[in-house]
């Protein structure tokens, strides 16, 4: 299932402390410099006593090679988890839109997986959700963990599947290019909008119709991800932030031509048990509860296989052991970006 309602989303800080600066090797004051922050703002970010900022996000971005919208979305997680337990609303009234009314139809959503698990209500529109596919598949771009229009997205909506067109550029994509698939039958190829789906619809519709930890999926073709794809290289326990996908391990899927029954079913095996995996020769698929896990799964996949491969140009990497990722996949129940 999805995050535990009670359990804090993810500071920024810790991200950066525990992972991203300590896997660039540089010292914190080094950091700093390069961001151009003073080191006292740098520890109290660190030590979680201060935000990242919008200018924070975008000198992080610009540092480690993401989007400030990856930054602004954990801090928004952070914020708005503690902002619902501090704030008193309890004389603010809950309003419905009067019937006839002619603003754009407001959906009331507890379908989601990861809202029906805390038992709470979220409004938002169909609309919004399409944006956010758009805003992720340009993050994706900008990152460099994808290019041109080979990657796709999909989320999980009520009983539909809202996913990428097929060989649409990001930037000319707009939320009514979105395709919308149902989920409540059997996977048949039809759908509403104007353009085809992703030709690898069939991976996303049956993660998000089979996996009640997922409502989000990323597939992308990331340069060292791939490059191990292409080795047909699974990814051993080399660094413990293997374990943010479930296990000790993120397997590589076998091959089979793009967009095939056959590919979608291999990587549903690859994926038994885990949230993401590789595809040989081939790319790589990452879900989440939420879009923003799904993001946050991705950048580190790519990390990691980076890392990996750098290794392995060096000698032969030292693979954590079953009891040491067992201990770590224990302290990871609380470790990450949070589904929303």
């Amino acid at each position: 299932m999805c995050r535990d309602p009670d359990r804090c989303p993810t500071h920024p800080g810790e991200l950066l402390r525990e992972d991203v600066i300590p896997a660039t090797g540089k010292p914190k004051a080094e950091i700093a410099r390069m961001l151009g922050v003073s080191r006292q703002h740098l520890h109290d970010l660190l030590g979680e006593r201060t935000r990242v900022s919008p200018e924070v996000a975008v000198r992080l971005a610009k540092l480690f090679g993401n989007a400030p919208l990856f930054w602004i979305r954990i801090q928004s997680a952070y914020d708005a988890w503690h902002a619902a337990r501090e704030v008193d609303v309890s004389a603010v009234p809950t309003l419905s839109a009067a019937p006839g009314n002619s603003t754009p139809r407001t959906v009331f959503r507890s379908s989601s997986v990861e809202e029906a698990s805390a038992g709470r209500t979220s409004m938002a529109t169909e609309t919004d959700i399409r944006r956010e596919i758009i805003e992720a598949c340009l993050e994706l771009n900008a990152t460099g963990l994808n290019q041109g229009t080979s990657g796709n997205i999909s989320v999980r909506h009520e009983e539909r599947m809202l996913i990428t067109p097929s060989a649409t550029p990001y930037s000319e994509m707009t939320p009514e290019m979105i395709a919308s698939m149902d989920l409540s039958g059997d996977m048949t190829w039809s759908w509403d909008g104007p353009l085809a789906p992703s030709s690898e619809w069939r991976i996303h519709w049956l993660l998000l119709k089979t996996r009640s930890d997922m409502t989000a999926v990323v597939h992308a073709h990331p340069p060292y991800c791939t490059a191990l794809a292409i080795l047909r290289r699974s990814i051993p326990a080399c660094h413990y932030m293997v374990a943010a996908f479930g296990g000790t391990s993120v397997r590589c899927a076998g091959y089979h031509t793009f967009g095939s029954a056959e590919l979608a079913e291999l990587a549903i095996g690859a994926l038994e048990d885990r949230t993401a995996c590789l595809l040989a020769n081939h790319g790589m698929i990452a879900g989440g509860c939420g879009l923003a896990q799904a993001m946050w799964r991705a950048v580190e996949l790519e990390a990691i296989a980076r890392q990996y491969h750098l290794a392995l140009q060096a000698g032969d990497p030292v693979i954590l052991g079953d009891r040491e990722m067992e201990e770590t996949l224990a302290r990871f129940a609380g470790y990450g970006v949070a589904g929303t």
